[in-house]
């Protein structure tokens, strides 16, 4: 320290140096920042491989006996989750549950226990189903009249010329595409077979999740575990043989530190 005046009729008064004002200032700083980050740990799902036998697969429930959530006394911040395929093009999807009995499993894969279902499920969509053609004298001439394209396949008898909207194919046999109002005309001596179907393909039902292979964030300080709960998932669509597993993280704090998380 130093000491000055403030006036010559004055007592000195004891001023701080520049180095010993940074170092009072500072010197709690690592103090502070230790008991901040005191008792947190991060947590990592263990690594638990399982092989799907059939188009569901239940993950940390009876097939594995490794649950993944706090002990007693601790309280988890979850922060990602994510359910892996070695398969990096697997369509399965996963939904996520919270509860304390996932090997329950009559009950634990219910509403009651559903952390987040991620995507609503899609209903399959089917196409329609075109009218049959019934084949006319030679030569005959077909007109899709359906509001959507159609494939038109002439197989057998005896064909000489195929036109489609009045141009030549070359062919005498084979599937042809019709969009509407289109015709297509088959010469012929003996009767041909010919169908026609949607060339839309019909669309799959897609069960509620997300993809496997693409994580869950959960957001900031929004998803807790407390002691005696774990997280668990299943998965629709899986495919037999492939591996499948869940993995994530948390931070970890101690209950009696819970304002830490908060």
């Amino acid at each position: 320290m130093t000491k000055q005046r403030l006036h010559s009729a004055m007592a000195e008064v004891d001023l701080l140096t520049r180095d010993e004002l940074e170092q009072s200032l500072n010197s709690q700083m690592d103090v502070w920042l230790r008991e901040k980050v005191r008792g947190l740990d991060i947590m990592r799902i263990p690594f638990v491989p399982i092989t799907a036998t059939g188009a569901t697969v239940q993950l940390f429930t009876t097939n594995d006996s490794t649950p993944w959530g706090p002990e007693q006394g601790d309280i988890w911040m979850l922060r990602r989750v994510i359910v892996k395929s070695n398969v990096l093009a697997d369509t399965a999807k996963y939904v996520l549950f919270r509860g304390s009995t996932p090997s329950d499993v009559g009950n634990a894969y219910s509403t009651r226990f559903l952390l987040d279902g991620i995507q609503p499920p899609i209903a399959a969509v089917n196409q329609p189903v075109p009218p049959v053609i019934v084949v006319g004298a030679s030569p005959f001439t077909f007109v899709n009249t359906q509001p959507y394209t159609v494939l038109v396949s002439v197989t057998g008898g005896t064909v000489s010329a195929i036109t489609v909207n009045g141009a030549n194919t070359g062919a005498i046999t084979g599937t042809f595409a019709l969009t509407p109002d289109s015709n297509i005309t088959v010469t012929y001596s003996v009767v041909p077979a010919m169908t026609e179907t949607n060339a839309t393909a019909n669309t799959p039902a897609v069960p509620m999740g997300q993809n496997v292979n693409v994580g869950f964030y959960a957001s900031t300080k929004s998803i807790f575990l407390l002691s005696g709960e774990q997280v668990y998932s299943q998965i629709a669509g899986a495919t037999a043989g492939n591996q499948y597993y869940l993995e994530g993280e948390a931070i970890r704090c101690p209950a009696e530190m819970k304002g830490k998380l908060l």
